[in-house]
């Protein structure tokens, strides 16, 4: 399982250049005399083994973390290393009394990264065609990664509603796309211009600003920022503020085996954090990475809700 993770990596060994330290408990089992034999004098003695990883460093800890010179030592170790990003695996993660370093994956940064295969998961479960539907997008960062989402979902819906404050910013863009014969439009009514809207990404507005905004009470809102977005209780409609992915089997077996009890999520930005546009989908389709849930403000939703939602829409 090593070598076919290893294998994953390597292949795309130019994009993944990240630099980060995992951190879990060392319950490992090991085949050879000799892994065991090491392992049993890490253990007897309390040290911290530390081994370089393709991406990175693992730190493997004793079972005995909670000891006051455990923590000590796994904080000296952790001080040492510089701008890097610290992963923990689930079951000491919640340890905030020693918990130190970057630790920003929440699944946010992949979130935005699937929202086309977030999209493909939502129009395959009611059955509509996106070529025939218009996306609003709400958006305020004129940056790299948010242009290139807004071009790929140009050429997938029948038309691009953009809903910004900078205005002046997109409204260049809008001029760019326009000299292709491309149709977006740049609006920032707040009364008007999410007023007919269907499908929503939310790429970078907080829920105070979103919610300045008069939404179509049945539209579908796919919420990639990092802040939960919340409506009044006559909201009809669907808001996504996370999911859940399922990746090729002997792949999650490895990771579970060597990285230990890490959210798959976690782990994939982990990998990825430098990786966008194009070169994201060579990962995906490495993984086998797809999406089995997405998750609304009470819980998992039903697939069968947006169904409902589009015959809502419909027939209203």
């Amino acid at each position: 399982m090593l070598l076919f993770s290893l294998q994953c990596v390597n292949k795309r060994k130019r994009l993944i250049k990240v630099n980060n330290i995992y951190v879990r408990i060392d319950n490992r089992v090991y085949d050879t005399k000799l892994g065991k034999c090491k392992t049993m004098l890490y253990r007897c003695i309390k040290k911290i083994k530390i081994e370089k990883i393709p991406n990175g460093k693992m730190f493997l800890i004793p079972q005995n973390y909670q000891n006051k010179i455990i923590k000590r030592k796994i904080n000296k170790f952790i001080d040492r290393e510089k701008n890097m990003n610290i992963i923990y695996s689930e079951e000491i993660a919640d340890d905030l009394k020693w918990k130190k370093g970057l630790t920003n994956f929440d699944g946010k940064m992949l979130m935005k990264r699937m929202v086309f295969q977030i999209l493909d998961y939502i129009y395959s479960a009611n059955g509509s065609n996106k070529a025939l539907d218009d996306i609003y997008i709400f958006v305020n960062k004129y940056s790299k990664e948010n242009l290139y989402i807004i071009d790929r979902l140009v050429y997938v819906f029948k038309n691009v509603n953009i809903i910004t404050a900078n205005i002046s910013k997109f409204k260049i863009l809008e001029r760019k796309y326009e000299k292709n014969n491309i149709l977006i439009t740049v609006l920032n009514n707040k009364r008007k211009s999410a007023k007919m809207a269907e499908t929503i990404v939310n790429i970078d507005f907080d829920n105070d600003d979103f919610k300045k905004y008069v939404i179509n009470n049945n539209a579908i809102v796919i919420n990639i920022n990092k802040e939960k977005i919340c409506f009044f209780n006559n909201f009809n409609g669907i808001i996504i503020n996370d999911f859940n992915i399922e990746i090729n089997q002997n792949l999650k077996s490895y990771i579970k085996e060597f990285y230990g009890n890490i959210n798959l999520k976690t782990f994939i930005e982990s990998i990825t954090e430098n990786i966008f546009n194009d070169n994201f989908d060579l990962i995906i389709s490495d993984y086998n990475i797809k999406i089995n849930e997405l998750i609304g403000i009470r819980g998992t939703i039903d697939m069968q809700e947006f169904t409902r939602n589009y015959k809502m829409k419909k027939y209203a």
